[in-house]
């Protein structure tokens, strides 16, 4: 073949080889161009309606995990609340007790270091029939019958009855209660004696006997259950009777307000 012959075919194959190319890079980039318009609208759709929604969701999973947190957290801060104010309502409780009693253990520590177990009074009773308290002490405590309630060096009454926690204590205001006296100052001595609501008397004190108003009566320790040294009341009014006097006595401490008392065996 000669040269002039193979220089126009290596044309011609030249010329078809850049044809061919040119066709398929326009199919290709036709092809581009009509996928790219159909998928346009989704991604427009994608956008402004999918994409915010996923973002939503994920704002709120975020919020809805920041919830449960607080939630939790809430809970951990109101169950230190409560032991904190569990605790704050046993202090209080300790320091008004400590306050309650704190002149009354004195009191104890001093006269009777011994014997005296201070106990609360939790339940009054003032009625026509009977005067008497119940003590927040029993037979677990040691308590037993006729041991003596006191308050400050006064009488209170006696203990009458014993329960595994708790005891009956007759009070001194009771028309029950006798006691053995006397007055300090005129040594005249007689039988205290309540009388639930009206004043008490001192009985049997001979009119040989000197008695002064405002004169304190004293337990003289005569009898086998109140012991000698304990206050009863003051002499209000003395009257002569015949061979003795009548006398009434005015209470020493308002027995209402005893929260706390010691007892005491004789």
């Amino acid at each position: 073949m000669r040269a002039g012959s193979k220089f126009i075919i290596f044309i011609i194959l030249l010329l078809s080889s850049v044809f061919v190319y040119r066709i398929f890079q326009f199919n290709v980039n036709f092809i581009d161009r009509i996928a790219a318009t159909c998928l346009h609208p989704f991604l427009v759709m994608h956008n402004k309606c999918i994409y915010p929604i996923q973002q939503r969701y994920g704002l709120w999973k975020e919020s809805k995990r920041e919830l449960t947190d607080l939630i939790q957290e809430k809970e951990k801060l109101l169950l230190s609340c409560q032991n904190l104010q569990a605790e704050n309502i046993e202090l209080q409780a300790a320091l008004t007790l400590s306050k309650d009693i704190k002149e009354l253990q004195t009191f104890r520590d001093r006269c009777y270091p011994q014997s005296g177990n201070i106990v609360q009074v939790i339940v009054k009773n003032f009625s026509p029939h009977e005067h008497s308290c119940l003590i927040g002490a029993g037979e677990r405590d040691g308590v037993k019958e006729d041991m003596v309630a006191v308050y400050k060096n006064c009488l209170l009454g006696r203990v009458t009855q014993v329960f595994s926690t708790y005891s009956k204590v007759l009070l001194l205001t009771d028309k029950s209660c006798t006691v053995a006296g006397y007055c300090f100052k005129t040594r005249a001595t007689g039988i205290y004696s309540g009388a639930h609501q009206d004043p008490a008397e001192f009985k049997y004190v001979s009119h040989l006997q000197k008695v002064r108003e405002g004169d304190n009566i004293i337990s003289s320790g005569q009898g086998v259950i109140y012991p000698a040294g304990l206050g009863l009341g003051t002499v209000q009014n003395v009257k002569q009777n015949g061979v003795n006097y009548d006398i009434t006595v005015q209470p020493l401490i308002d027995i209402s307000q005893v929260d706390y008392c010691i007892l005491l065996q004789k």
